[in-house]
């Protein structure tokens, strides 16, 4: 209960607000929205994620260093095997050999630096902005199948899990079938969702609370490199809460489907 407060003009509430707490708290109650009252949590959230997100990412790039040096040094042995088989052609066997051996290692240690790039890109996302791809992920089958007329479509990759098997394979029979570059996967890869329907029709969906143009060109870029891939048809979309009048032509440029979810 606050004590009787008399007020006569507006120096007189000043005066009261500051030297009453439960009074000022009270007032911050009935003038500040929920939404401004949650923001001092909402920072310590978006602090805590972002140095997740910095920590992720330079593990990550200290792991792609430490491969490259790798290859620089297995580049300083073929060097010197091919110099020392200039001594001996009896030698000349041995060194193409082992020379091809370190050829694949390097290559499989660039493949490895690149997967875990890859990988440290997931999970900047995870760190940084998961809460909104979560809040739209259940609501995408049904979006999708009104929006493209397609059956029963299922998420089958998405960057806040690791990718389904399905995926894997899709992928994988790609690559083999020279369908699909190592660039294009790792675009694919980065994708917020891709979903797969019958028919050999898939759909890529780029998720952000606050979207851009970049978002609405990647979608439609990553759809096309799908198309490739699967050699079927790939549809391209966005899901966000607010989207401008500029972003919305440019989706129907583009052929982006728009998902207006809000939070």
């Amino acid at each position: 209960m606050f004590q009787q407060l008399i007020i006569n003009n507006a120096q007189d509430l000043i005066e009261a607000l500051r030297n009453n707490s439960d009074l000022r708290e009270e007032a911050a109650r009935l003038i500040l929205t929920d939404k401004l009252l949650a923001v001092p949590e909402q920072l310590a959230l978006l602090t805590s994620n972002f140095q997740q997100f910095v920590s992720h990412t330079t593990e990550a790039f200290n792991a792609v260093h430490a491969r490259m040096d790798a290859l620089e040094r297995g580049q300083e042995q073929i060097k010197e095997i091919a110099l020392n088989a200039l001594e001996g052609s009896g030698r000349a066997l041995a060194v193409a050999t082992e020379a091809r051996d370190i050829a694949t290692e390097a290559r499989d240690r660039a493949t490895e630096a690149r997967d875990m790039a890859i990988q440290a890109s997931r999970n900047s996302r995870r760190a940084l902005g998961p809460s909104y791809e979560r809040h739209v992920k259940p609501k995408l089958a049904r979006r999708c199948a009104t929006a493209f007329g397609i059956d029963s479509p299922k998420i089958i990759m998405d960057a806040l899990n690791e990718p389904t098997p399905e995926f894997h394979s899709l992928i994988q029979k790609a690559l083999n079938d020279g369908l699909l570059t190592a660039d294009d996967n790792e675009s694919l890869q980065e994708a917020d969702f891709v979903l797969a329907a019958q028919g050999n029709r898939h759909v890529i969906v780029e998720a952000s609370l606050t979207l851009d143009e970049r978002d609405i060109r990647r979608a439609s870029q990553r759809a096309a490199i799908l198309s490739q891939a699967t050699q079927g048809q790939a549809h391209a979309a966005v899901a966000t809460e607010e989207i401008g009048p500029g972003q919305r032509a440019l989706a129907e440029d583009l052929n982006v489907a728009i998902f207006q979810i809000e939070m």
